[in-house]
């Protein structure tokens, strides 16, 4: 296995890349009231993924995002507003049970003053925003990726930040701050916990890690447009069928033969979750 190359030696070229423009910029700032539709499998990196509490995973990127793992683009301040009234780029999304026994989105907006959004489905909580150091005091500003890991997977309940090659793990109920160097990580433009497993965003690449020790076992980077995403010309074979996909993947350590249950929205606001996408990774 090839070993992977740190990325905080090239801190300076991630910055750039992050920044630069992604395909179809100008349909990604549509006008009010314009749909936008804007090809996933073309943008270079997302700025934050994340399910929403019935599952479905969000994936967003400047000012559009995607449900699920397949469909069309949609601007996010047709779902949540308030962001896109910040004019700032959301660095950070993670998925949070709260008092309230319910899962809660908290964006992490960059500008303006480092702001933090609570929505219960999308709806914004009273007396919201606030700043980074009012929800998450000790966690420094500007972060690159967040995600949430239940007592069982960490130590606590807690919340990972990273921020290039720094990782911070949040205790939420000591609200006391654990500081790591995971210089074998690649820098993480967004995190996500899916089925039990953690996996680190960088590009069009993903990497799963151990959200304790951050030890990546298996064969990584991966390609996103492989797995998190249908995509022409990527994946050796796809058959849709009905609600269920059938995927052949020849990887290096073995020959996987996969039923993927996709996770989307349907009509009747029923839910379809993707439940072994894990299977592919072991």
């Amino acid at each position: 296995m090839k070993t992977m190359l740190s990325h905080c030696l090239w801190l300076a070229l991630a910055l750039a890349l992050s920044h630069s423009a992604p395909p179809n910029l100008d349909k990604m700032t549509a006008d009010e009231g314009q749909v936008a539709q804007v090809d996933r499998c073309e943008v270079v990196e997302f700025d934050a993924i994340a399910p929403d509490n019935q599952g479905v995973p969000h994936f967003f990127k400047g000012d559009v995002m995607w449900r699920g793992f397949h469909g069309p683009s949609e601007l996010i301040k047709g779902s949540f507003k308030e962001l896109m009234e910040q004019q700032g780029p959301i660095n950070a999304v993670l998925s949070q049970d709260t008092e309230d026994a319910d899962k809660h989105l908290f964006f992490l907006m960059v500008r303006p003053g480092d702001k933090v959004f609570n929505y219960h489905e999308q709806t914004l909580e009273e007396g919201w925003p606030k700043t980074v150091s009012e929800v998450f005091p000790g966690i420094p500003d500007h972060v690159d990726a967040a995600v949430e890991c239940p007592k069982g997977e960490c130590v606590r309940d807690s919340v990972i930040f990273f921020k290039g090659c720094e990782v911070h793990h949040y205790d939420t109920q000591t609200k006391k701050v654990k500081s790591s160097h995971w210089s074998h990580m690649p820098n993480c433009t967004a995190a996500l916990r899916w089925q039990n497993h953690y996996y680190c965003f960088h590009g069009n690449q993903f990497t799963k890690f151990h959200p304790v020790t951050g030890t990546v076992t298996g064969t990584y980077p991966k390609d996103v447009r492989d797995y998190f995403m249908k995509c022409p010309n990527f994946g050796e074979w796809r058959c849709a069928c009905a609600t269920v996909d059938v995927t052949l993947k020849n990887l290096m350590d073995g020959v996987i033969h996969t039923f993927i249950r996709d996770s989307t929205r349907q009509q009747d606001g029923s839910v379809i979750v993707l439940t072994i996408l894990q299977t592919f990774f072991k």
